[in-house]
């Protein structure tokens, strides 16, 4: 098996580079979907059983966004590491003749 050009690994790189992108994107909006919600989540807004037992739910639904956050943004940032290392292989690549 031959190893790809330099082309071929920059190609792969940038597209790397925009898949972290992307996920990074999808971390964000992970992160930062019940804010709506939450901002509302408090004793003035509710009291009670019901909004004891929804503040609950809510709070797991918010740890659990938050954790798929963190894995987008880890993921992101180990396709940014790949990327940056297929750059460096091409750049080890002798010139064309």
């Amino acid at each position: 098996m031959s190893t790809p050009s330099a082309a071929v690994l920059r190609a792969y790189a940038d597209e790397l580079r925009e898949l972290a992108k992307a996920q990074a994107e999808r971390a964000t909006s992970c992160a930062t979907l019940l804010d709506a919600v939450t901002k509302l989540d408090n004793d003035d807004t509710w009291q009670g059983t019901y909004p004891t037992e929804t503040h609950e739910t809510v709070q797991a639904w918010a740890t659990g966004l938050a954790e798929t956050a963190k894995t987008c943004d880890e993921q992101a940032a180990s396709w940014r590491t790949m990327a940056a290392d297929l750059d460096r292989r091409a750049d080890a690549q002798p010139a064309p003749k």
